[in-house]
């Protein structure tokens, strides 16, 4: 058993150096859906991405039995399916948990604009997870008390009386003009 479970070790750390170089490039929410495995000290704590674990409703079981083993298929091999008990996962991590914990980063950060397209991501596909429904409802109020602060203030009102005097003499000039233009309709 240990040795079947040395050999899958070995296996991964062999294909784990690469992982890190063929996962996708660009922003979170552009990249094809992913979970994040992180092995126990025996896995050498090991850092994996697979493609999206087939879990009831993508929840992750709260106690699993220790001895039962899930599938999974690296994103660098997507062709092999390893073996895993879960009593070497000290962690997992689905795509929607690492969008979200992304999204709030941006907030934090005040970075709204990029925050938008993840939340269109997580609105549209994963409005169920638990957090995207209150992460996002904090998002609106922090763009709104941001839009707040920067209310245009409006002109002194000395400065509209002006601006009214001014047109209104271009303004008569040009009515003057053109009543002088019309001929009259009796002849």
């Amino acid at each position: 058993m240990f040795l079947r479970f040395a050999i899958l070790i070995c296996g991964f750390s062999f294909w784990l150096a690469g992982a890190i170089h063929a996962q996708e490039s660009g922003p979170l929410f552009e990249q094809s859906p992913y979970d994040v495995i992180t092995l126990t000290e025996e896995g050498k704590n090991a850092v994996i991405n697979v493609f999206p674990l087939d879990f009831k409703d993508r929840v992750i079981p709260a106690e699993p039995d220790p001895k039962t083993e899930i599938t999974v298929r690296l994103l660098i091999k997507p062709e092999t399916q390893f073996r895993l008990q879960w009593k070497h996962i000290k962690k997992v991590q689905l795509f929607e948990e690492l969008l979200l914990a992304e999204v709030e980063q941006r907030v934090l950060q005040q970075r709204y604009e990029e925050a938008f397209s993840y939340y269109q991501l997580l609105l549209s596909k994963y409005r169920k997870y638990p957090g995207v429904a209150a992460s996002y409802e904090n998002y609106l109020q922090k763009v709104i008390e941001l839009a707040l602060a920067q209310k245009p203030r409006a002109p002194r009102r000395r400065n509209l009386g002006l601006r009214c005097s001014k047109n209104t003499s271009a303004h008569s000039r040009i009515r003057q003009q053109q009543s002088r233009q019309r001929k009259p309709l009796v002849g």
